[in-house]
């Protein structure tokens, strides 16, 4: 069973899922005997997978505040190609679950879904000033979540992602209106299941247990144990990583939760400021500089420092890959979100290959 999920830039999330998740309405209850992956498109067609297509982004504009439609091209397949150029409204349920019907159908037959991902992130951040306004007026939000639920359909999406990263404690109403007014508008298009991504460690603003209420499962943004404002560090220690997964798998149950995993790392300069740093890039630096990586004995990263230039670098690779998802399914959760894709360790799909393919 092909399972593909995917991130569009620094912030937003696509995917391609399973074609049970079509049939049943909702996200699966059990877990497979082994671990589920997602991988970008790009990443998912150069590996020669099958059903490796995704809409593009559905961003919730900050000044209209209406629903647009990105324009990343979709690879051509026939579940794609089908009924994308035509307009649909919801006037005719029995013309709706035909049409819903037959692209499950088609994607079953490949294995895969298509997800849209609906999200206030635009330019360089999110925006949860355009969560709240739509809150707060009734008729815009109607309009805009009808819109979204029109644009993922004419996509050929059947599944949804919603991406709203920025809101505060204070915003939980605001944020719940909104996710179910979209969430209600793409049901009614009789899309399929509908996830949403939380901060793993912020159950205030986004409490689980209410989320869960709207959506079919969750998928978890691990900020990491070690990042920029932190000192120099793994991701994540297998104590750190089980416990912020555990938290999140208590309050909906771990069959409803998605890990984001990252196949990046940082590089803190003296200064004690830090940037991402891909795991090409990163072997490229310590060659260059005539230095080796060295394995830390907790964490299985990679962590190289340059005495001369004073920096520190790091990275995870297959093998880190590995032992966090050992670290995760401990706690039950079985599946998972492969994160900052371009320049990964190439062995991270000689290692997960096979779970990809069957």
């Amino acid at each position: 069973m092909v399972k593909i999920f995917t991130r569009f830039g620094r912030c937003v999330l696509c995917f391609v899922i399973s074609g049970l998740v079509a049939a049943c309405g909702r996200f699966p209850s059990g877990v497979s005997t082994g671990p589920g992956f997602w991988l970008t498109p790009e990443v998912a067609r150069t590996s020669g997978i099958a059903g490796a297509t995704s809409p593009g982004p559905i961003v919730l504009d900050t000044l209209s505040f209406r629903a647009l439609q990105t324009t990343i091209p979709l690879q051509s397949t026939p579940a794609s190609d089908s009924g994308k150029n035509q307009e649909e409204t919801p006037g005719s349920r029995q013309n709706r679950a035909a049409s819903a019907r037959s692209v499950t159908d088609r994607d079953t037959n490949q294995n895969v879904l298509r997800a849209a991902v609906v999200t206030s992130f635009q330019g360089q951040r999110h925006h949860p000033e355009t969560v709240r306004a739509l809150a707060a007026d009734s008729q815009a939000l109607a309009s805009t979540a009808g819109a979204v639920a029109a644009h993922a359909r004419k996509a050929g999406a059947n599944a949804m992602i919603i991406d709203l990263q920025g809101m505060t404690a204070a915003d939980i109403r605001q944020l719940i209106d909104v996710t179910r007014a979209i969430a209600d508008s793409a049901r009614a298009y009789v899309l399929g299941p509908i996830g949403f991504v939380v901060p793993a460690a912020d159950t205030a603003a986004y409490p689980g247990a209410l989320i869960a209420r709207t959506a079919d499962f969750i998928v978890l943004r691990l900020m990491g144990e070690h990042r920029p404002g932190t000192a120099p560090g793994s991701f994540a220690t297998p104590v750190w990583f089980g416990r912020q997964i555990g938290i999140r798998a208590a309050e909906v149950g771990a069959s409803r939760v998605i890990a984001e995993l990252p196949l990046s790392g940082y590089r803190w300069e003296r200064d004690g400021t830090a940037r991402r740093i891909t795991y090409s890039e990163a072997q490229a630096l310590v060659v260059a500089e005539g230095l080796a990586f060295r394995r830390d004995a907790e964490t299985r990263a990679l962590t190289a420092s340059s005495p001369r230039d004073g920096w520190d670098i790091w990275i995870n690779d297959h093998e880190t890959t590995q032992f966090l998802i050992a670290a995760a399914r401990r706690t039950g959760v079985n599946r998972f979100v492969f994160a900052g894709i371009e320049g990964s360790d190439p062995q991270i799909w000689t290692t997960f290959g096979h779970s990809l393919r069957r």
